[in-house]
């Protein structure tokens, strides 16, 4: 016989049910609280990704940053040493070879030949935007200036390598032959030649030519020279003749064979004309015999229409044209005047040799 529990043994009872309902409660809040102690492991673990990302960011960027400006310095470092230009001398052989290919690395000096730059475009551009010079001479072995600058070792036959391209001044100098000067351009990326013949420089002497009084006008060897009196004069080696010319005196003369490096002195003192014995134009029977008359020489003046009244050195002479007047050597003003004609003036230079004809015509 089966006895019924009682009520108060039904409630404290557990049933199967509820006994899974229980554990079923129990094991939510445990896996609740596992997700929530990963959530700050991952997050962690993002934070430090993202800061090792940044990291490597931040340091590729410096370090191009950095190589842009060592590129930078170093293409502004070739631009200052190609703007004082001082390029190398080169031998031929050397200058006949092909251009050295740029290097994979910057270089930070430069070859006894020419400046490496780096690999960089704009380093490229700066090389080919320069150009070549190479000068020889007849003889070798001359010593070469660009631009008014060289080096000991710049002679002939030599090469300068970048050189910035437009036109540039080389002098040329060597002992015993005269200085040349020339002007050649330059252009980017080719080589410009030159060659200049030396001239073998004449020995020379210095003549020292003064008088008294100053002024007066120097003739070497026949030709009249620029300078006056007092003059420091070059000279060829050799014989010269020397003259004096001033108005109003005589011309003073000499002859002088100059020897290399000689300094020689001429300074006389200059004598006034004697344009009274002037007037004495017919020389006496032996004069005229032995072929004489001093040193003077005859002039014969005339003028159309004739009649015309002479004055020499502004002193009046005696007779009118057409006239015979002996002169010493030496240069004098002419002037011939007749009524109701212009005055007329003429320069006269009397040299030692034969008569002299003046044949002028007046103006009304």
């Amino acid at each position: 016989m089966k006895v019924a529990p009682s009520r108060q043994a039904r409630d404290n009872a557990p049933t199967f049910g509820a006994s899974a309902k229980s554990a079923v409660a129990k094991r939510k809040p445990l896996a609740a609280r596992k997700s929530i102690s990963l959530l700050p492991v991952v997050a962690g673990f993002l934070a430090v990704l993202i800061m090792v990302a940044s990291g490597a960011i931040v340091y590729i960027k410096h370090r191009q940053t950095r190589q842009r400006v060592e590129r930078e310095s170093q293409l502004q470092q070739q631009k200052s040493e190609t703007a004082g230009m001082m390029p190398t001398a080169r031998s031929p052989e050397t200058a006949a070879a092909p251009a050295p290919q740029p290097s994979a690395t910057p270089s930070v000096e430069a070859s006894s030949s020419e400046a490496i730059p780096s690999p960089s475009e704009p380093a490229l551009s700066a090389v080919t935007s320069l150009g070549e010079l190479v000068v020889s001479t007849d003889p070798d072995g001359t010593e070469v200036k660009i631009d008014g600058r060289g080096q000991p070792d710049w002679r002939t036959p030599f090469t300068a390598a970048a050189v910035p391209p437009g036109p540039h001044t080389v002098t040329f100098n060597k002992s015993g032959y005269v200085g040349e000067t020339r002007v050649v351009e330059v252009r980017a990326g080719s080589p410009a030649f030159l060659r200049v013949s030396m001239k073998v420089m004449t020995p020379t002497a210095t003549a020292s030519i003064g008088s008294d009084p100053v002024g007066a006008a120097i003739l070497v060897d026949g030709k009249e020279i620029a300078q006056v009196t007092p003059a420091q004069v070059v000279l060829n080696r050799g014989a010269h003749s020397i003259a004096l010319r001033k108005a109003g005196f005589q011309e003073a003369a000499t002859d002088v064979d100059l020897q290399e490096g000689q300094i020689y002195s001429f300074a006389p003192t200059l004598k006034p004309l004697d344009l009274a014995n002037a007037k004495d134009t017919r020389p006496n029977f032996f004069a005229r015999l032995f072929g004489g008359g001093g040193d003077k020489i005859p002039v014969e003046m005339h003028t159309t229409p004739p009649g015309a009244e002479i004055l020499v050195n502004g002193q009046p002479y005696s007779k009118t044209t057409p006239a015979k007047i002996a002169l010493p050597p030496g240069e004098y003003q002419i002037t011939f005047q007749l009524q109701d004609y212009k005055p007329l003036q003429k320069t006269l230079v009397v040299q030692k040799g034969s008569a002299i004809q003046m044949q002028e015509t007046l103006q009304k």
